[in-house]
């Protein structure tokens, strides 16, 4: 991606952040954007690029769904697990992912309500997650089960 690219995606986030279009807001924005380090990983090509938004724009529905999953149902069990990232990230990354899918990945699982990135396991090609689930007690599917 090139840089003018990147400076605008970043303004964008930072007018989304700060919900301020002013002239000030957005002088601020484009400052930080400009002294924030660009990426300099592996080429970005935009069928990566619209894969990765694709990909993040399905997580939406869902996200509501478990919002609205959190309010009727108790979440009482907690669990560590691991899932697998879709490409390496971390030390490693000169030959694994650009900078901005490894952030939609992040983005795209911490979206939804029950799931939290904690890290990245050692050798960079998985994500440690924290999830809640709900008591299989209070779930409302038991209850439907003659």
């Amino acid at each position: 991606m090139t840089p003018s690219l990147t400076i605008a995606f970043r303004l964008v986030l930072w007018c989304l952040l700060t919900a301020d279009l002013r002239p000030v807001n957005l002088a601020i924005g484009l400052i930080v954007a400009l002294l924030l380090p660009i990426d300099r990983g592996p080429g970005l090509t935009p069928r990566q690029l619209a894969v990765a938004v694709g990909r993040t724009l399905r997580v939406i529905p869902q996200g509501y769904a478990e919002a609205f999953r959190m309010m009727r149902v108790r979440h009482g069990q907690e669990r560590l697990v691991e899932t697998p990232a879709s490409e390496p990230v971390g030390p490693g990354r000169a030959r694994g992912a650009h900078g901005l899918l490894v952030f939609l990945e992040i983005f795209r699982i911490s979206f939804t309500p029950l799931t939290l990135v904690l890290g990245i396991s050692g050798d960079g090609r998985r994500y440690r997650l924290h999830r809640l689930e709900p008591n299989r007690q209070t779930a409302p599917e038991e209850h439907l089960k003659p």
